[in-house]
């Protein structure tokens, strides 16, 4: 496993980069399946929580082999 070691100002930004993308994959299909609107939801919830500083450590599940610390 890799860590990945960002400011909170950096973890927000990587999360809704993430977000876009899902965004965009969401756009592009014309029938969305559980799991990516799931996806999308789970970011959302994730970016409130590391702006809030409830999370210090998270895996993106795109990316299982990334865990990304939190740093003030």
């Amino acid at each position: 496993m890799e860590l990945f070691f960002v400011k909170r100002v950096r973890a927000v930004a990587l999360l809704l980069a993430r977000r876009r993308l899902s965004m965009r994959n969401l756009a592009n299909t014309t029938e969305p399946s559980v799991d990516e609107r799931g996806e999308l939801a789970s970011l959302d919830r994730l970016v409130l929580d590391v702006r809030a500083g409830r999370v210090a450590a998270f895996d993106l599940p795109q990316d299982p082999t990334l865990k990304v610390i939190v740093t003030d």
